[in-house]
């Protein structure tokens, strides 16, 4: 029987707006048709399920998982969709940075007291007119500035709002073969031309919300967050095709090319964005929950994305100038984003110890400077 998908709303309130898929308001300027013509797309990007269907190997179990929460801690008998022979993960080493130097923890930081963030919206709202445009992306960030003052102050009064938020936040949630995916519920104009129909999927908003998880069951040592952590970690294991075979509108945010590249996606898009800062923004995510519960896959995972971005750092780069946004359509990032490239590059080379990612930041920096644009160090 195919399994179609429900979504169960959560009411929220005002929040904040999205900035996703590879555009940018502020954009500047187009590649030109002498600069990588061969990735100009003469069609607009679609959202699609995957059609290819997963091979089981032998060491893979093939029980059903049914939508339902998974409690617990990942078994080694549980079933994986990516094996270490599926991916390229290099010799990228992960070191295990003390908590305070994680990258998405803000050392002593905390910017609003426990009455101004319980005046927040559970799920925030693209539109504060249509109550049914949750964004999960911004709703994400915003439990980890909560989680994050918890930690520095330790009011319970932080936690107990950051419950209320992941709580309906996941209600809004599609439960996929053991995997909670959280969706934007809203239409959107990529590009400001080519519609996108809800759910609209989001591996950065999976992977930010991976990190507050992480954190509080880290700070707690309560079992349910590490069950909701691992719940949205099964989808970076989901890669498109996997369910498709399953599920009419199957759910996907990462995908292994036909090289062994695993690519998680801001917006699932075929031909896919590969934007280079929404997919940063998810290893951080996973960095964090792999320092938390230390699983194989959680490392497989974590240095095949590494690997990933590590091997096509100069795709992004134009020397002399600012940097891609994106590789799968015409969009120069605004000075903003390759700034941002730059400091993640910097986390990542924090995070490993690998000096590619330390010399890419260095490559970056000093376009960034022939481009005659200010640094971070000179604001």
């Amino acid at each position: 029987m195919v399994r179609r998908r429900q979504v169960i709303r959560a009411v929220g309130a005002a929040g904040l707006s999205l900035a996703a898929g590879c555009t940018d308001s502020n954009s500047g300027s187009a590649r030109t048709p002498e600069a990588r013509t061969e990735r100009t797309r003469t069609t607009p990007p679609r959202q699609t399920a995957g059609t290819e269907r997963r091979t089981t190997t032998e060491s893979e179990t093939t029980t059903e998982e049914t939508d339902e929460t998974t409690t617990g801690t990942p078994e080694d008998g549980e079933e994986r969709f990516i094996a270490a022979e599926d991916v390229r993960t290099g010799s990228i080493p992960l070191r295990k940075l003390p908590y305070e130097q994680w990258p998405r923890h803000d050392v002593g930081h905390c910017s609003r007291s426990v009455a101004e963030v319980s005046e927040l919206a559970n799920v925030s709202l693209q539109n504060e007119s249509d109550s049914d445009s949750y964004d999960p992306l911004n709703t994400a960030k915003n439990i980890n500035d909560i989680v994050r003052c918890y930690s520095v102050e330790g009011v319970e009064g932080y936690r107990k709002k950051a419950d209320r938020m992941i709580e309906a936040l996941l209600e809004t949630s599609v439960r996929r073969a053991g995997a909670a995916y959280v969706s934007y519920t809203f239409y959107y104009d990529w590009h400001g031309e080519f519609p996108l129909i809800p759910p609209i999927y989001s591996g950065m908003a999976q992977g930010v919300l991976l990190s507050p998880l992480s954190r509080l069951y880290r700070l707690t040592g309560e079992q349910r967050y590490a069950d909701l952590a691992h719940l949205v970690f099964r989808s970076f294991d989901r890669p498109r095709g996997t369910l498709a075979s399953e599920y009419v509108d199957e759910p996907w945010t990462t995908m292994v090319d036909s090289t062994g590249y695993y690519w998680i996606e801001g917006i699932p898009l075929d031909p896919p964005g590969h934007v280079l800062n929404e997919k940063n923004a998810a290893i951080e995510g996973l960095y964090e929950y792999w320092r938390v519960f230390e699983t194989p896959q959680s490392e497989l995972l974590l240095t095949a994305a590494l690997k990933t971005v590590k091997d096509h750092t100069d795709d992004y780069r134009v020397p002399e100038e600012l940097s891609w946004y994106c590789l799968g359509h015409d969009v120069r990032t605004p000075p903003r984003y390759h700034d941002l490239h730059i400091r993640q590059f910097e986390n990542f080379y924090r995070m490993t110890g690998d000096r590619a990612f330390e010399r890419a930041a260095a490559r970056y920096r000093r376009d960034q400077k022939a481009a005659g644009v200010r640094t971070t160090d000179e604001k």
